[in-house]
């Protein structure tokens, strides 16, 4: 059975609302990553002074830029979803479209 036109609008709205919810935690963890991460790692830096704490502060860096990179794979992930749910949109509104002038 065909969706209906109704359906259709509110499947492309909970996808773009998916989309826009993996954009929003990206840049939440974009932004602990620069922010809180980086103001830690500047602290440790700062009151820490040994050999061990450039140990620990490089392995900072390397979990800041891990997170900086899953911040970017999630808001890739959301364009992906956004360019899937606009093609399938098009198709099932096309779809409809067709069914909705056919004629007997």
């Amino acid at each position: 059975m065909a969706k209906s036109f109704y359906t259709i609008r509110m499947e492309f709205g909970i996808a773009e609302e998916q989309a826009d919810r993996l954009d929003e935690i990206a840049m939440d963890i974009r932004r602990l990553a620069d922010n809180t991460l980086g103001d830690t790692l500047l602290g440790i830096g700062s009151a820490w002074n040994s050999n061990s704490s450039v140990d620990y502060i490089k392995k900072g860096r390397k979990v800041q830029e891990e997170l900086k990179i899953r911040a970017r794979e999630l808001q890739n992930t959301a364009r992906v979803i956004r360019d899937i749910a606009k093609t399938t949109y098009d198709a099932e509104m096309y779809a409809y479209n067709l069914a909705k002038t056919r004629q007997y």
